[in-house]
């Protein structure tokens, strides 16, 4: 969360990061504003990241739980505060809400230029975890369906981060 954070100029940016990282993102909403009225982030006062494993365990966690610096209030104060980045990130908040795509699909950090330290990390590292494949491959068909597992890996990191 925090390298979602650090990496992040925007709330929406900061929405899209985690989600992408294959978290749920939930605002927590100021008492009194319903789901179907939430009109503005100010009315977001923070957030619960859930995580699901494969095998179906979930971990909750509120940003609290996370340490001061991961408050929303706290992240705010070094991201954009403007007219576009608010009404982005409602519709990201209302996105995440409703368990829908990302609003923007070509934001600032599906830019290669804009990778944090633990994108590439996780890149390289399915890199390896290809070629690895590819290398223990025993006959022919065993390298022929490491070669189209590795294929897929690298369009779905591609379709994640926003590489061409």
């Amino acid at each position: 969360m925090t390298t979602c954070a650090k990496a992040s100029r925007s709330e929406d940016e900061f929405i899209r990061r985690v989600r992408r990282e294959g978290f749920s993102i939930d605002p927590r909403l100021r008492r009194g504003t319903a789901k179907d009225s939430f009109t503005d982030p100010g009315q977001v006062v923070g957030y619960r990241i859930t995580w699901r494993s494969a095998d179906g365990w979930t971990e909750r966690f509120n940003a609290f739980e996370l340490g001061d610096d991961m408050r929303l209030k706290r992240l705010r104060d070094g991201w954009a505060d403007d007219a576009r980045s608010r009404s982005l990130a409602v519709r990201e908040w209302r996105a995440a809400m409703e368990n829908r795509p990302p609003f923007l699909d070509d934001g600032r950090e599906r830019h290669p230029e804009n990778l944090s330290t633990h994108d590439m990390e996780r890149l390289v590292s399915e890199a390896f975890a290809i070629a690895a494949n590819l290398n223990s491959a025993a006959d022919d068909d065993e390298y022929r369906a490491a070669m189209r597992e590795g294929l897929h890996a690298f369009d779905m990191l591609r379709e994640r981060y926003g590489l061409t």
